[in-house]
């Protein structure tokens, strides 16, 4: 078991879930910097936020620094990863928030359940499209519709890392009780045309680029009305 102290936050990580290139991330303290770095700016207290992709809690962790605990609300696929979210969630005095363990899917998803690819780099794993890797094991987890999630939790705020997920949801309705969305949208996997065309569903539902807070594939989308 790797320990690791960012920012304060400590973290527990099975050595079966590293690689050298994610120990290095942690041990330079940049683990997902961007994401946290647009949390600090996007947050307010009394928020509820939805965590979508929350892997080991890091991000989870430090957005209880500014809101309740049981306001935060992780969402992960890797069956794997669950007890090291939970367990690093406790950790850390964010035991009250809920962890769901599903794959976020758009409303157009047509069944229960989706295959879902683990990797070693657990940041890496995603649902099962074209590239999958020999090496990767093949999971079946229960397919969360992103409506039923807006429904069931009413975020003001939602975090979204899903390796390529990001582009069918960010095209369907968002519920005007959402003010923010933080999503990483991996240029390494989008073509421009995808990025456009996410840029372009997020202002369908009333969504601008919001600078403050974005920096490279970490971008801020904030509804219009609510600065």
């Amino acid at each position: 078991m790797a320990q690791f102290e960012i920012k304060g936050i400590h973290l527990d990580i099975p050595d079966a879930h590293l690689t050298d290139g994610l120990r290095r991330e942690f041990e330079r303290g940049i683990y997902e910097w961007g994401e946290v770095r647009a949390l600090t700016n996007v947050l307010r207290a009394g928020d509820r936020l939805l965590d979508l992709g929350s892997a080991i809690g890091f991000v989870a962790c430090n957005a209880a620094k500014i809101l309740e605990p049981h306001n935060i609300i992780c969402v992960e696929a890797n069956p794997d990863l669950i007890p090291v979210l939970e367990a690093n969630l406790a950790a850390n005095g964010v035991r009250r928030a809920r962890s769901v363990q599903g794959a976020v899917v758009p409303d157009a998803f047509d069944g229960e359940e989706v295959s879902f690819e683990l990797r070693q780099a657990f940041y890496s794993s995603r649902v099962v499209g074209e590239d999958v890797k020999e090496a990767s094991r093949i999971v079946t987890v229960p397919a969360l519709k992103l409506s039923d999630l807006l429904e069931a939790f009413a975020p003001d705020v939602v975090t979204m890392d899903l390796e390529g997920a990001e582009a069918a949801l960010a095209m369907q309705h968002w519920p005007g009780k959402v003010r923010a969305v933080i999503m990483e949208i991996h240029t390494g996997v989008y073509s421009l045309s995808t990025v456009e065309a996410i840029f372009a569903g997020m202002s369908k539902n009333g969504f601008a680029f919001q600078p403050k807070g974005s920096r490279g594939d970490v971008v801020v989308f904030q509804r219009v009305g609510t600065e």
